[in-house]
């Protein structure tokens, strides 16, 4: 490992002397066997006009109220799975942990320049989004490859820390390190309005969990869980205290025999449950078991992957867009802030999961036609259609050849045995508008390079299901016609009514949607609610760890997606 004491000969030789270099030298020098700097000339550039002050810590000691507000940012980081990436991060934070009180001055120097430099890694990897990596089944572009959207911004704008050196000496003469550093950590944090509530309960769980170990309730081993022994009312107890929702904690006596739960502690089960998507019935079953034994240090790692992935939304949300969570399979329509409206979805399925993206609305279409993904063509349908024939003209299917204009249809005697493989792309399947057509009424065009998109459907009983985990990759909406209703209401063209009548004429039609929709496809198994409540989803796709990343782990196959529903 490079000595920070030839790294410091190194700069001498590189550039001039400025004013006062000597001094820093010095400093760095005074912990001869300190790692090597990541960015030597921005820390060189930073000290110089911030005056040479520390950023870190005082001529005592004492760590600044930046330190100690980057320390509890990085502390649902330090839960994370022990892969490299993160390792500047745990150096990071045991820096600002160790206490320089015995140090020299020159020493004591050297760790607030070491400090520093890893601070900048940190940012550094937040404006390159380097932890939107970690889930590789994203795609993070909001412009769509077929379309001009140049004139809208880009939220995702990636840069380099030198992008940033200009106004940082600037802010630094100007104010002070400890000013900088809020700056710099409020300006990569994401939106406040989904991070900082998940903070908060973060900071609740840690102190929840600093009371002891977790207790545990044993197997049931009555079918009528109406009658407990005494037991599970004190695990009870001290599980629903420790996570708030028994909120006035008494002393519950024991039964010397089996009994019900009293009212108090049923009404808390019943939150824990309804918290947790579990029925509501305020009784101890087995499901319900398996929750409340998860212990609370279980529980901040997953929520701190939470927190990592909320790193998959841009800075500065757009005034209008849809915000759906595929791990609560719920969709929300959100203009300048406030929650608008609310309706379930079905997303992709394990195998064909839909993709975290944040992406753009590119158009409405009011009665699209379906062309079918050659696989769902060539095992879900075909075989249908080989053993009744008239199967396709019931659904309103047509066999068509090539992409010419006006399609050629086929009949199905003349198919070939190959069609729709990928030895013969050459045949596609189109569903016709109507009442059988598996995009419904309208289907939601977004800006990717996987064909994921949102569209209305016919199987509206599917909606009921708790787990809607259910597709080939595209999010289906129940409430969909409602949906490009709402959406459509600045556009005069398209009142409710002129877009009943487009719906009445079978008639595919392509409409532009403004002011301009985001639409951001994330995946939280923990959130907090509109009522300020911790949720807490089954982790669905198992992105609740770092086995996901292509090059550390190979173990999670990569998702396949289709065309389609």
């Amino acid at each position: 490992m490079t000595s920070m004491l030839a790294l410091t000969s190194a700069w001498s030789q590189a550039a001039p002397l400025e004013p006062h270099h000597n001094w820093l030298l010095q400093r760095l020098a005074g912990w001869p066997d300190a790692p090597a700097l990541h960015h030597p000339q921005l820390i060189r550039q930073l000290y110089q006009a911030a005056g040479y002050s520390r950023f870190w810590r005082d001529a005592a000691g004492v760590p600044t109220g930046a330190a100690r507000h980057l320390q509890q940012q990085l502390a649902p980081w330090q839960l994370l799975a022990p892969i490299p990436a993160l390792d500047n991060l745990r150096q990071l934070n045991h820096w600002l942990s160790d206490s320089t009180r015995g140090h020299s001055a020159d020493e004591a120097y050297a760790r607030d320049l070491l400090i520093t430099d890893r601070y900048l890694d940190w940012l550094s990897d937040r404006y390159r989004y380097r932890w939107n990596t970690f889930d590789r089944d994203q795609d993070q572009t909001l412009l769509n490859q077929a379309n001009s959207w140049g004139q809208w911004p880009a939220p995702f704008s990636r840069s380099r820390l030198e992008d940033h050196l200009t106004s940082w000496t600037l802010q630094l003469r100007q104010g002070s390190p400890a000013q900088w550093i809020r700056d710099t950590l409020t300006e990569t944090t994401p939106p406040s309005a989904y991070y900082w509530p998940l903070r908060q309960a973060f900071a609740r769980l840690q102190q929840a969990n600093a009371t002891g170990p977790w207790p545990t309730l044993p197997p049931l081993l009555h079918q009528n869980h109406n009658q407990l022994d005494p037991i599970y009312h004190e695990i009870l107890r001290l599980q629903l205290s420790r996570l708030g929702d028994l909120v006035e904690d008494e002393t519950l006596t024991s039964p010397k025999q089996r009994a019900p739960l009293n009212e108090r502690l049923s009404q808390a089960l019943k939150r824990f449950q309804q918290r947790h998507q579990l029925p509501p019935s305020g009784q101890l079953d087995e499901p319900t078991r398996q929750w409340l034994n998860v212990p609370l240090n279980e529980k901040l790692r997953r929520l701190a992957h939470n927190i990592r992935r909320l790193e998959h939304l841009p800075r500065q949300l757009n005034n209008h867009y849809l915000m759906i969570n595929m791990a609560d399979q719920q969709l929300q329509w959100v203009v300048n802030g406030q929650t608008r409206a609310q309706t379930r979805v079905i997303v992709g399925n394990r195998q064909h999961r839909t993709p975290i993206m944040a992406q753009w609305l590119t158009s409405l279409i009011l009665n699209p036609l379906w062309n079918v993904p050659p696989e769902i063509a060539r095992t879900n349908i075909m075989p249908l259609a080989k053993r009744n024939p008239s199967y396709l003209a019931s659904r309103d299917y047509t066999i068509i050849e090539g992409w010419s204009q006006p399609p050629r249809s086929r009949p199905l005697a003349s198919l070939p045995e190959d069609a729709f493989t990928p030895d013969n792309p050459r045949y596609r399947l189109q569903q016709q508008a109507g009442r059988f057509n598996q995009l419904g009424r309208v289907k939601f065009r977004l800006s990717n390079r996987q064909a994921i998109y949102l569209h209305d459907t016919p199987a509206k009983s599917l909606f009921n299901r708790t787990q809607r985990a259910l597709s080939h990759g595209c999010v289906r909406v129940e409430n969909a016609q409602q949906l490009a209703t709402w959406l459509l209401e600045d556009t005069p063209a398209w009142s409710r009514e002129q877009l009943q009548q487009q719906w009445q004429t079978k008639e595919e039609r392509y409409v532009q949607v403004r002011p301009k929709v985001a639409v951001y496809l994330m995946y939280w198994t923990a959130f907090v609610d509109a009522q300020g409540i911790l949720q807490w989803r089954e982790d669905i796709y198992g992105k609740d760890r770092f086995e996901a990343h292509p090059t550390q782990f190979a173990s999670n196959p990569k998702p396949s997606y289709h065309r389609g529903h």
